[in-house]
């Protein structure tokens, strides 16, 4: 069986919920996900840190693919021998230059979406996993205060080097701050909201914009972030792309 590593610095987030989705549909290959590139396997698929490219060489693992999607991996270089380059955003495809490069969204199984229950009363919805700085979740409660919304907020400040989330909460403690929760409870959130907020400038294209896409959901912007058709996020599409870049690459 092909053994395919990916290895990226934080095992949560949309990155990774998006991957453990295309892993479980193509379950013909064995997958691991690690902080750390592993020896011995057949691919590595790296994210955002140069430092798995350098490793997987180290290792002399023959496969080495990179994804870029928001602007942070805009920023980390992209070696001429990778065997291919997987773009999860129209911005990321456009701006990288490898001849190899793919356009492959994350993928949402539409099916299993329709077997979640929704949560109860929930108006305007921001979900983020981690909360720092960089998502700018006081431009969404700054919105929901102009505009008169009561605002749901998923997402902590677990693997975060300031205290972001700390000062958030105190300085907005009218809304409701849940946390970090579980994917098909953050699924739950969103089929039951009015509309979900992202105001996070890093994000390429939001796993919470695919997943407010698959239930048809409003979705209020606050930095330049693309929305995909929903045609193109169905997680039989995406893992179907997938698996034709994997064969190609073993051939």
């Amino acid at each position: 069986m092909i053994k395919i590593n990916v290895a990226m610095d934080y095992l949560t987030g949309g990155a990774y919920i998006g991957l453990l989705r295309i892993a479980h549909k193509l379950d013909k290959y064995d997958w691991s996900f690690s902080t750390e590139v592993k020896p011995d396997v057949d691919i590595v698929l790296y994210m955002n840190n140069h430092r798995h490219y350098e490793k997987a060489k180290k290792l002399g693992i023959k496969h080495v693919i990179q994804r870029k999607t928001g602007e942070r991996s805009l920023k980390v270089t992209t070696p001429d021998d990778l065997v291919a380059v997987i773009c999860g955003s129209k911005r990321s495809y456009e701006h990288t230059k490898h001849p190899k490069k793919v356009l492959i969204y994350n993928g949402v199984d539409f099916d299993h979406v329709k077997t979640i229950q929704p949560k109860s009363n929930i108006q305007l919805l921001c979900t983020e996993s981690r909360i720092g700085i960089g998502q700018a979740i006081h431009l969404a409660c700054e919105y929901a205060i102009k505009h008169n919304k009561k605002l749901t907020i998923l997402g902590s400040g677990e693997g975060v080097a300031e205290d972001t989330y700390a000062k958030l909460r105190k300085k907005y403690p009218q809304f409701n701050w849940i946390g970090r929760v579980e994917p098909d409870e953050a699924l739950a959130y969103i089929k039951a909201c009015e509309a979900i907020i992202v105001s996070n400038p890093s994000h390429g294209c939001a796993n919470q914009i695919l997943e407010a896409v698959s239930m048809d959901k409003p979705i209020i912007t606050l930095a330049n972030l693309e929305i995909p058709n929903k045609a193109d996020i169905d997680i039989n599409v995406t893992a179907k792309k997938y698996d034709e870049l994997i064969r190609s690459i073993l051939k």
